[in-house]
């Protein structure tokens, strides 16, 4: 972890001076012991923090996706009754997908539970078990899939986002655009009022979510009121921890799982197919909106605030690597790789800033997260993807 953390600033700080000697003493000259007016401003800065992020970030996320997902709900009964174009359901699809992973950092509380994630969106399917489940369920013509209730009690992959990706974009989805809402057309009925069954289980777990995340809430009034009969937080700074960990595990995540199994140890072995949501073409999308989720959560939360600024300007840094990241992934979509993650990946150009774009995210969870983690006085030994 140090000599991640030493990367960091070596690589992108080395024109600061005596930032050598800095780094030879030790981690703990960067945050120094406090003076009691910084005291008292991280004090303020943290005594407000959960219900910051409850109300500025958490709830308006959720409520986008309820709001999205019973859009495409409603978008997709009037397609299944009178067809026409594949653009307004697979808008609608593509409009749902962002606004999951505008708030799908958000692991812990309402979303691990009665597996909420993964009946939203079953992925990673390395061995591709949830797309033949899906293909199952085609062939088989069984029409309880056509009923939400009954669909959420089926298996999670055959219930969420990537069973409608593959219903929209995946083989045999060219036969939707012959959907009339008659029964002549078996196959492609069939399709279609199995993404409705889906997109209204999708509707229901939103609402769920956004319900369980109001005033009020079993897991509002824990994360407001830590104490001793609190069963979930005893103090306040396991509540900042768990904000902690969404945005260095949010991170690890992008770079651990969304990213680095793709690029395959050369372009003959790249796997684009790994990528969440490639068939809709939108892998890169879904990354830019985690990236812009979690710099939100960290702006909201005032995170950057409780970072030092001596002797280097670490709130700044951490900016300009969100901003690179920003700029990279929109350089992908602008240039001649169209976004299409599989040309990217097997180009040599495209590979190495695919690979730089990673360093780069790596950088900012190793080096926002140990400061962080001393400013606000939290413990660094564990592992924050597991949650130890």
């Amino acid at each position: 972890m140090f000599a991640l953390f030493s990367c960091f600033f070596s690589r992108y700080l080395p024109l600061f001076a005596g930032l050598a000697l800095a780094l030879g003493m030790g981690f703990g000259i960067l945050v120094a012991s406090p003076s009691a007016q910084a005291a008292s401003e991280t004090e303020e800065i943290l005594s407000h923090l959960a219900e910051r992020v409850i109300t500025g970030h958490i709830q308006p996320r959720y409520k986008d996706l309820q709001q999205k997902s019973s859009e495409l709900a409603l978008g997709m009964a009037q397609f299944c009754e009178t067809g026409g174009s594949l653009h307004a359901p697979r808008q609608l699809f593509t409009k749902t997908v962002l606004a999951f992973a505008a708030i799908d950092h958000i692991q812990f509380g309402p979303a691990s539970e009665e597996y909420r994630l993964e009946r939203f969106a079953y992925w990673p399917d390395r061995k591709g078990r949830g797309l033949r489940a899906v293909r199952r369920v085609l062939k088989s013509g069984d029409k309880t899939v056509w009923k939400a209730a009954a669909l959420s009690q089926k298996s999670v992959a055959v219930q969420g986002l990537t069973a409608l990706e593959f219903l929209l974009y995946g083989k045999g989805s060219e036969t939707l655009a012959t959907v009339d809402g008659s029964e002549a057309n078996a196959a492609a009925n069939f399709r279609c009022r199995y993404g409705l069954g889906i997109a209204q289980n999708l509707q229901a777990i939103a609402t769920e979510l956004s319900d369980e995340w109001q005033a009020g809430a079993p897991i509002v009034t824990a994360l407001l009121a830590p104490g001793a009969g609190n069963k979930l937080y005893r103090t306040r700074k396991e509540v900042i921890l768990e904000f902690y960990k969404v945005v260095t595990a949010g991170l690890s995540r992008i770079h651990d799982l969304k990213m680095s199994p793709l690029i395959g140890r050369d372009a003959a072995h790249a796997k684009p197919r790994r990528a969440a949501f490639w068939r809709s073409g939108m892998a890169l999308d879904v990354i830019r909106q985690n990236l812009t989720a979690i710099e939100d959560l960290i702006t909201v939360g005032r995170f950057r605030e409780l970072l030092p600024k001596k002797p280097i300007d670490l709130p700044a840094y951490v900016d300009k690597l969100f901003q690179y990241q920003y700029r990279a992934i929109d350089g992908f979509k602008g240039d001649k790789h169209r976004g299409d993650i599989a040309l990217i990946l097997q180009d040599e150009n495209g590979r190495a800033a695919f690979q730089q774009l990673m360093n780069k995210i790596n950088h900012t969870a190793v080096g926002f997260g140990r400061n962080l983690a001393v400013a606000a006085d939290l413990p660094m030994g564990f592992n924050a993807s597991d949650g130890d």
